[in-house]
Formats: C-alpha cells, structure tokens, sequence
C-alpha cells in the first residue's frame, strides 16, 4: 500500500518571510536526499510576551498562527513580513485551520462546544460562531474544502467521532474511534490520519466503520513526567513521515515503505535545550515549530 502524499504543487521558490540572519544554521545531520534547511523564521520582533504556538496552518501564501489569545498571519511571499494580527479572542485559541481565506478555530475551553469562523478578506466584519456537537476535543482537520472536528459524548468519554463541519446543517459524522486521544489531524490520499501518544493512526475515510489502524509507532522516549516520547507534530509527503516527539530535540523521517528501518535524525536542536513540536508541510516545503523559541525553521523537502 502507498502512502503517499498528494499535496499540491507550485512555485518551489516561494520565500518564507522573517529572516534573522543571526540565527546560526541547525546541524544537519542526513545526506541530501532529506530536507534541506533554508532559513529560520523568527517571531520575536512582532511578539513579545512568553507563549506557545498550539496550532498553525498555510493557505493562499499567508502561514497562520494562534499565540497566547491571539492568532496571526505572516506573507510567506515577504522576506521582510513580520506577524501581522488577525483576531484577538477573550478565551486562547488551540486549534485552526484557513480554508479558501475561511479561518476557523477553537478556543482553550471545550465546553463552548462551538467553531468560530472568520473571513480574512474582511476582518472588520467579525467572527461567526457556530455550535458543535457534544465536547470538543480540541483537533480540526481540513480534507480540500471540507473541515473536519472530533468531538466526544463529554470530557470522560473513550469515544471520538469525527465530524465534518457544516455551518448551515447538521453535522454529519465521518468516522469513530475508541479510547484515542487524537491529534495532528492530517488527511492524505482519502485516508485520515491523527497521532496518538506515540504512534500514528489511520481511518480509510472509504472504509470509516473498520475504526484506525497504527502505521507508526515511535521509539518511548520518557520525559520528566513520564509522557514516553508523545508525539508532538507530525506530516506525510511522499512516503515519507516526518516527526517530533517529547523528550527529544530531534526531527525525524520514516519510510512507511520500509517498516523494519529505523528512522532517521534529519536535524537536530543545535542548542540542544528544547526540540520541535508542530509541523506541516505545503508545497514541498516543511514548516518546524522550535518547542520554546518564536521560531519555526524551514525546509526544503
């Protein structure tokens, strides 16, 4: 079976927006054949408080953001853009995505049970609020012009449903899964796949009632409160997936098609104090949050 990754392709020159040049290059530590590192965008001009990127998503150029209670927006095709702000919320947002200049989030509390939508074309006309089913999970999916959410019976519950998002409808349920967790919600080649602990799952969205099935477990790496090496962001491309984990300052590949291989440390924290945490890739390029820096570092793939 291929995995492999059918995201769309344009100009591979495309530039990535606040440069600091004195931001030394991160070790690399594979051939060619892996990721190739061009620049490290960094935050710290335009935000100066102490948070966590919880989420992050690319559409039509623009790479968007939550930070604290905000969420913001930098010009990937400016080498001199610094985060512009979007929205500011009184609750902080966790997740998101931007479909077709749509963006849409939900905030820390889940007992709001709702998505917020805004326009980016219009800004000053605000925020739609549209209620969910039952608790949120906190995880939105976006499948092409489809988003998804995953929501359970209540804060207990081993139950997960996905569901796709309508906003003048009933929400209809996609797939379910049982005593998962998920995150890092990615949909690829009509499979859907989301992490879990330290493993990767996958639902056939042809074949949703059959539940998940693991493609992937990473190596138990425990941390300071025993998390063994969660995964904290992963992405496919290509056959290929790309990861971080708690507890390590290493980006990783693995080869779906070679299960019996170890994966590879493409690149490491050269400060060697923090790892990575959210990553995504758009247009060959993959996009890799520092854990505690406002930084996120840019390859080629």
């Amino acid at each position: 079976m291929c995995f492999n990754c059918s995201n769309e392709k344009f100009d591979n020159n495309i530039t990535t927006g606040a440069v600091d040049d004195n931001i030394s290059t991160p070790v690399v530590i594979e051939e060619s054949s892996e990721p190739t590192y061009i620049k490290t965008m960094d935050f710290s001009s335009s935000i100066d408080y102490v948070s966590e990127i919880e989420s992050f998503d690319i559409d039509n150029g623009y790479l968007y953001f939550d930070y604290q209670y905000n969420i913001y927006r930098i010009n990937l095709e400016d080498d001199n853009a610094t985060a512009e702000l979007i929205i500011e919320d009184d609750e902080a947002p966790v997740t998101l995505k931007v479909i077709n200049n749509q963006l849409y989030y939900q905030t820390y509390w889940p007992a709001f049970s709702s998505i917020k939508q805004l326009d980016v074309n219009n800004i000053a006309g605000g925020t739609q609020v549209t209620p969910v089913i039952d608790t949120p999970r906190s995880l939105l999916i976006k499948n092409h012009t489809n988003l998804y959410y995953v929501s359970s019976p209540n804060g207990l519950s081993p139950i997960n449903n996905f569901y796709q998002f309508n906003t003048s409808g009933t929400d209809n349920l996609v797939a379910t899964d049982e005593f998962v967790i998920p995150k890092n919600g990615k949909v690829i080649d009509n499979f859907l796949y989301f992490s879990s602990e330290n493993k990767v799952h996958r639902i056939d969205l042809n074949s949703p009632s059959q539940g998940s099935s693991i493609v992937y477990t990473a190596e138990d790496i425990e941390d300071a409160i025993g998390n063994e090496g969660y995964i904290l962001g992963f992405d496919i491309h290509e056959d290929k997936i790309y990861y971080s984990q708690i507890g390590s300052t290493n980006l990783y590949s693995f080869d779906l098609n070679t299960p019996t291989e170890s994966p590879k440390i493409i690149q490491s924290n050269n400060n060697n104090t923090t790892g990575y945490s959210q990553l995504i890739i758009y247009n060959d390029i993959l996009y890799v949050k520092r854990l505690l820096d406002k930084q996120l570092e840019v390859f080629e793939i």
